[in-house]
C-alpha cells in the first residue's frame, strides 16, 4: 500500500537551527535540504526587530569549552524572540544558547531559557531558533552561546554601555567552561561580542495592573488561565510566576477546545527544572491559536506556590489579539496533566499570575532591495517522494501588493533544473492565508515524475521592495 504523508514546514513555520546568515535564518521547519537563489536585486530575509548594533567584524578569538555573550539591562519589558552568535567552526559543533536573569549586573543569575543546536562547519551566525523569553523591566540578562568544542568568535570595538531602546548593553560577558543552571557572576569585557538579538513587544501578563495578589500553596494540581483569541495567531511562549526556595520541576501545558465549557485536549506539554528563584517558570512554544477557540494555559507540579487574584474577570482582560477569560484550578492529579479534561460551566473565582507571548512566527520575506528592478527569489526544498501516493504540503502566505507574474508560485521538478508550476498563489492576501495542497497528484498532472526525489520551490518575482508595495512572505 502506498504511503500518505503531511508536510507542514511552511514559509512561516518554526525557526529550527542550524540557520546561518540571512539567506537561511528562519522559517524552514525541521527539513534540512533547502537551497536559496536570488537574481538582480532580489533578496530573501527574515524580517523583525533585530538588535544588530554589534553585527560588525571584530577582533577574532579562539577558545575551547567556553560561554560568550553580552549583558543587557531591560529598560522596558520586552520579549526575546531569538538570538544569534557569530562563530567560525572548522568542524561541526554543538552550540547551547542560554539566557540568564539577575536582579543586578553583579548577579547572581539563574537560567531562564536554553536550547542546544548542532551547527555544521562554516563561518557565520548560528541561531537559537524561535524562542519566546519574557524579559522583565528593571532586570539584567546574560544572553549568549556555549560551545564545548573549539571555535573562533569575535568582539567588535563598540564602546559600552550602549542604549538600544528596550535593552541597554552593559558589558560583554565570558565564562570559562560551560555554565550551569545558576551563575554567581560572569566575567565582563569592555567591548561586546558579535551577536544579534530579535526582539518583540512585551509579553501579556495576567492579571494586569496592580491587582492584589495572594500566595497559594499547590500540590499535584494544575493552575492557569483561559484565553480566547479574536484572530488567528501563534503562541510563542508562556509561563507561571512561581516563587521557590529550591530547584523545582514543573510541567507546563496548553489545552485547546472549541467551546468555553466542555472537553479540552492537550496540544503541548513540556517539563522544565529550574533553580531557586522568584520569577516566571516559562517555556517557548510554536502553537497556532485559532480565532473563536479557547486555550487553557498553565502549569502542574507536585508541590509549588503561585500567586492568584481574588476575583474572576466579570469583564475579561483584553489584549490586541484576544482576551484572558478566567482562571482555572484542577483537582488533585497524581500523574500530572491528563490528555483531556472536562471544564464545567462554573466560572473560576480566581486568576493566576502568568504570562503569554503571542505573535507571528518568523517568515521568509522575498522582495527586491532596489526600486523598479525586476528580480526573482526562490527557496527550494528536496524531498524523497518514492512510495507516496499522497504528500500534503501546508504553508501560510501573505503579500504586500505583489502583482501576478509567471515566476510566482509553487513549482516542482524531478531533476532540480526543469520546473513546472503547480500552484499560482493569489495576489490579494495581505493577511496570512493558509494553503494546503497534495503534492503528488499535482506534480504528476504537471508531467513531473514522483518516483524518486522531488524538488519543491517557493518562488517570487517582482520589482519593488516590501515597503514599496511588492514582495511575499
Amino acid at each position: 500500500m502506498a504511503a500518505c504523508g503531511l508536510l507542514s514546514f511552511a514559509l512561516n513555520a518554526a525557526t529550527v537551527p542550524p540557520l546561518i546568515e540571512d539567506g537561511s535564518r528562519g522559517g524552514l521547519g525541521t527539513v534540512a535540504s533547502w537551497s536559496f537563489a536570488s537574481n538582480n536585486a532580489g533578496r530573501i530575509t527574515l524580517p523583525g526587530t533585530v538588535l544588530d548594533r554589534f553585527d560588525q567584524t571584530g577582533t577574532p578569538f579562539f577558545s575551547s569549552s567556553f560561554f560568550r555573550g553580552n549583558l543587557y539591562h531591560a529598560d522596558a519589558a520586552c520579549t526575546l524572540l531569538g538570538h544569534e552568535f557569530y562563530l567560525e567552526r572548522n568542524v561541526p559543533v554543538e552550540v547551547t544558547f542560554s539566557v540568564y536573569e539577575g536582579a543586578t549586573a553583579a548577579g547572581p543569575f539563574i537560567r531562564v531559557d536554553e536550547v542546544t543546536v548542532l551547527a555544521p562547519a562554516g563561518t557565520g551566525y548560528v541561531a537559537s531558533g524561535q524562542r519566546g523569553v519574557t524579559l522583565r523591566a528593571g532586570y539584567t540578562y546574560a544572553v549568549g552561546a556555549a560551545v564545548a568544542e573549539s571555535a573562533y568568535f569575535q568582539r567588535p570595538t563598540v564602546t559600552l554601555p550602549f542604549d538600544n531602546g528596550d535593552l541597554s548593553c552593559v558589558n560583554g560577558l565570558l565564562f570559562s567552561g560551560l555554565p550551569g543552571a545558576t551563575v554567581s557572576a560572569f566575567s565582563t569585557a569592555t567591548n561586546p561580542y558579535r551577536q544579534r538579538l530579535r526582539l518583540g513587544g512585551p509579553s501579556d501578563v495576567v492579571p494586569g495592573g496592580t491587582t492584589l495578589m495572594l500566595l497559594e500553596s499547590v500540590g499535584m494540581s494544575m493552575r492557569g488561565n483561559l484565553y480566547a483569541p479574536s484572530q488567528n495567531t501563534w503562541l510563542l511562549g508562556h509561563g507561571l510566576y512561581v516563587p521557590r526556595g529550591s530547584d523545582r520541576t514543573m510541567r507546563l501545558f496548553v489545552y485547546e477546545s472549541a467551546e468555553r465549557t466542555g472537553t479540552y485536549a492537550r496540544v503541548d506539554m513540556q517539563t522544565v527544572t529550574v533553580p531557586a528563584g522568584t520569577n516566571y517558570i516559562a517555556v517557548s512554544t510554536r502553537i497556532p491559536m485559532q480565532a473563536g477557540r479557547f486555550y487553557m494555559i498553565g502549569a502542574w507540579g507536585t508541590s509549588y506556590s503561585c500567586y492568584r487574584a481574588s476575583g474572576y474577570y466579570a469583564t475579561p482582560q483584553d489584549f490586541s489579539w484576544g482576551r484572558a477569560v478566567e482562571g482555572y484550578s484542577s483537582v488533585y492529579l497524581l500523574n500530572g496533566p491528563p490528555d483531556t479534561f472536562v471544564k464545567s460551566s462554573t466560572t473560576n473565582t480566581t486568576v493566576y499570575w502568568g504570562c503569554v507571548t503571542v505573535g507571528d512566527l518568523p517568515a521568509l520575506r522575498m522582495d527586491t532591495s532596489v526600486y523598479n528592478q525586476m528580480s526573482t527569489n526562490s527557496a527550494t526544498v528536496l524531498l524523497d517522494t518514492q512510495g507516496y501516493d499522497n504528500l500534503y504540503l501546508a504553508f501560510d502566505h501573505r503579500e504586500a501588493g505583489d502583482e501576478a507574474h509567471d515566476g510566482d508560485g509553487v513549482f516542482v521538478s524531478s531533476n532540480g533544473t526543469s520546473f513546472r508550476r503547480i500552484l499560482q498563489i493569489d495576489t490579494t492576501s495581505s493577511g496570512w492565508t493558509r494553503h494546503e495542497i497534495d503534492l503528488i497528484p499535482l506534480a504528476r498532472a504537471a508531467g513531473v515524475p514522483t518516483d524518486g526525489q522531488l524538488h519543491v520551490r517557493f518562488q517570487q518575482m517582482d520589482n519593488y521592495p516590501w515597503t514599496g508595495g511588492d514582495g511575499r512572505e
